[in-house]
């Protein structure tokens, strides 16, 4: 199956124009990898974003980089040994640019790798879509990399938020369901243009090989672009379904949940021949959403805490009742830069071995009758808050 002409221009969309001058514009792809020693799976998500593009395109710039400001004066005083006027408390707070790759394991023993560099270093083709940088590449059909971060490095650049490591990847995917409606409004757009995606090819991640194949690997791909990241990030997704009606894997089902905007989540799922999409436009009076995501206490004394996320949309015609669980010990914690340059960061907490169940009920006048239930046998979960930078 090739991917369709309507994924490839969502995929490519902000990078022409005034588009492309948005703060914030990034694509995600997730899948599932198997452990080839131990058969296990093994989430991963790879990411490219772009920060401000148009700032500064010649250069990388990270908003959290020190940098400290001196004037001549000053530094005058530090050449002739005389210190006593030397005022070094000023620090130059920066308008962040760059482009960044992340691939990230999640899981048991989470771990983020990335690299950054200079938006003109990636280039960029819209017939066939791509995005490439040396043997780094994101197009229609494939996504490659490499990253390696030893520890020298990471001591030296604190701001990368990340670990020291090694991966690469060499994948094929295709997708299977796009949905163009995500959310849109003014300067701010989430496109889940693979809502149904399949991958396949291989992942090293530090000397661990994994095998991804369409079978197996549950795939989702999105975009997300806008001038800002929101103050709250709340996203769950996933296409690993079994119904717990027939027993049976619904393999062309899968749902995504992001906000949030306007006060409001977007919803939007397959179930089967089902397609329904619930899209958080500002005046968007067709559903109602109720969301929220809180930790539990233990159930026992041996017990893990866990993280609860719970979504309900009610519509004059539809009910969908979702709710998934995580295992504390497990999430992965990091840090998004906003695009202002005022060193605030949207921290977020993400799972991709989340479980659960989503509930489908079809609202008529006289009854609700269950159209699906079905266990979530795996959800990528992510919930995020703005952190103020504390100077």
């Amino acid at each position: 199956m090739s991917t369709s002409k309507k994924s490839l221009i969502l995929a490519k969309y902000g990078l022409n124009g005034s588009r492309k001058k948005v703060g914030v514009n990034f694509w995600r792809f997730l899948f599932t990898g198997i452990n080839t020693i131990n058969n296990s799976e093994q989430c991963f998500l790879v990411e490219l974003e772009l920060l401000n593009p148009t700032e500064n395109p010649n250069d990388c710039v990270l908003g959290y980089t020190p940098k400290v400001q001196v004037s001549p004066q000053d530094l005058q005083y530090a050449l002739t040994g005389n210190n006593d006027s030397i005022d070094l408390t000023g620090e130059k707070i920066l308008t962040p640019t760059y482009a960044v790759i992340r691939i990230c394991k999640l899981g048991k023993n989470s771990k983020q790798l990335c690299t950054y560099l200079p938006v003109n270093k990636l280039s960029f083709s819209n017939k066939p879509f791509k995005v490439e940088s040396g043997n780094k590449l994101f197009s229609e059909n494939r996504i490659n990399g490499f990253i390696n971060i030893d520890e020298a490095e990471l001591l030296d650049h604190p701001e990368y938020f990340c670990e020291s490591g090694y991966a690469s990847w060499n994948l094929n995917y295709e997708v299977e369901a796009s949905k163009v409606n995500g959310y849109s409004q003014n300067n701010e757009k989430w496109i889940p243009y693979g809502l149904l995606a399949k991958f396949e090819g291989s992942v090293n991640f530090d000397g661990v090989e994994y095998t991804v194949n369409y079978q197996k690997s549950c795939g989702y791909v999105d975009r997300f672009w806008s001038k800002t990241f929101p103050q709250t990030w709340f996203h769950i997704s996933s296409s690993n379904l079994v119904s717990l009606i027939s027993g049976k894997p619904l393999l062309k089902s899968g749902f995504a949940v992001q906000g949030i905007f306007n006060n409001k989540l977007s919803l939007i799922c397959n179930f089967e021949e089902i397609e329904l999409d619930f899209c958080a436009q500002k005046n968007d009076t067709q559903y109602t959403v109720v969301w929220n995501c809180s930790q539990l206490s233990k159930e026992h004394e041996e017990s893990d805490e866990r993280l609860h996320w719970t979504v309900s949309v009610t519509s004059k015609d539809w009910i969908i009742d979702l709710d998934v669980f995580c295992n504390i010990k497990e999430l992965y914690n990091r840090n998004l830069e906003y695009p202002d340059g005022k060193r605030d960061l949207l921290n977020v907490v993400q799972s991709g071995n989340a479980t659960g169940e989503i509930k489908l009920y079809k609202n008529t006048k006289k009854s609700i009758e269950q159209i699906e239930y079905a266990k979530i046998v795996s959800a990528f979960c992510e919930y995020g808050l703005k952190e103020e930078y504390q100077s």
